[in-house]
């Protein structure tokens, strides 16, 4: 399945040629441009590419198609994306299927709201990303990270992505005032991966996915309510004091359970920057020049190498929305309540947007415009 795909082989299925196109396509109601009839296998046999294979092949950026017999709207490309997070036209409210809802975000979380519920609730979010609260998770990370080393340095053999995943998961429930102790902190750390690598595969991944959400979140509502209860103390201004004391615009204290979900949004993406990770390492040895300018470089030869790692590698394969309103945009009629997807892999290798976008090259980034 496509996150298989990308944690085992990134660099192949985005730097060769897709091997797996789409079949012919075929004009719906209105001169919809559509794939096949349900494209639940392809989508799993390709992955990353089954948007993006699919617009080249119609020689556009919307085609119709169903997944799972439930008919969605697949979208790629630049003018798609900036049409996509107009607010007027989509809303983020129950886009997300309930198998993502059971394993990837959880319920009630930030990515369900929209309009004023969901300003609130970022803006809770945002509090927390101060230059001072970021440092301070900077100064965490980097003494894990000297600790971890210095075992590494005893072993014939480490495996990064694992490593990297315990010493993030660490660092955010350090950062967060999330108590933690050392003996649990790998499974609840693999914990957090599962939920990631297992929300959009089939049969037994799925399944430890959802295991590992109940028992996150049954792990941090308890928690939380250990705080409420003044039997856990919560370091002023840390994520789990934030949250936890959060009230909504009718100024009640949010549910237990969504508190431990938006919890679980600091802590699990964190987790999840391990892919990104490996990635940089995979980067740092097929492109030994990038390596060799990072040893002497500044701060800004390590922005831009870190966003070209976050522009070529594959990470998500799609972002989700629902429509809102009917609306039509390029011929193809956007009736209200259908579900949406935008190819994120396919926008970051946009040749609009990037030339020679299979090319691994940091120096785009020098002078981006944003």
């Amino acid at each position: 399945t496509f996150f298989h795909q990308a944690l085992a082989g990134a660099a192949l299925a985005c730097v060769g040629p897709a091997s797996a196109r789409s079949t012919a396509p075929e004009r719906g109601p209105g001169g919809t441009q559509r794939a096949e009839f349900d494209g639940t296998l392809a989508f799993l046999r390709e992955g990353f590419l089954f948007i993006p294979n699919r617009c080249n092949s119609l020689n556009s950026d919307v085609f119709e198609t169903r997944l799972l017999f439930k008919k969605v709207i697949c979208l790629n490309g630049y003018n798609a994306a900036k049409m996509f997070y107009d607010t007027h036209l989509f809303e983020r409210r129950n886009a997300a299927p309930e198998r993502m809802r059971r394993t990837l975000t959880g319920d009630g979380g930030v990515q369900s709201l929209d309009d004023a519920a969901h300003r609130t609730r970022k803006a809770m979010f945002l509090s927390l990303m101060t230059p001072g609260k970021l440092g301070r998770f900077t100064s965490i990370l980097n003494r894990e990270l000297n600790g971890a080393s210095l075992l590494w340095m005893g072993k014939k053999k480490v495996t990064l992505f694992e490593e990297m995943q315990e010493i993030l998961f660490r660092s955010a429930c350090a950062w967060s005032g999330v108590p933690l102790t050392d003996a649990e902190a790998r499974k609840r750390a693999d914990d957090m991966g599962k939920m990631v690598d297992g929300f959009a595969a089939i049969g037994c991944r799925n399944y430890r996915a959802k295991l590992a959400r109940k028992r996150s979140e049954a792990w941090m509502v308890d928690v939380i309510e250990k705080v409420r209860r003044n039997e856990l103390a919560a370091p002023q201004g840390a994520a789990l004091h934030t949250m936890t004391w959060h009230k909504d615009g009718n100024g009640q204290l949010l549910p237990g359970n969504t508190v431990a979900v938006e919890m679980l949004n600091i802590v699990r993406p964190i987790t999840a920057i391990a892919t990104y990770v490996t990635f940089a390492a995979l980067a740092l040895h097929d492109h030994p020049r990038c390596a060799a300018s990072l040893r002497g470089g500044d701060d800004e030869d390590y922005q831009v190498f870190v966003q070209e790692v976050r522009r070529y590698y594959p990470f998500t394969p799609f972002v989700l929305a629902k429509v809102r309103k009917d609306f039509d945009w390029q011929g193809v009629h956007f009736p209200a309540g259908r579900a949406v997807l935008l190819s994120a892999y396919g926008v970051d290798h946009d040749p609009e947007l990037w030339p020679n976008p299979e090319q691994f090259d940091p120096q785009r980034f020098r002078n981006w415009d944003g």
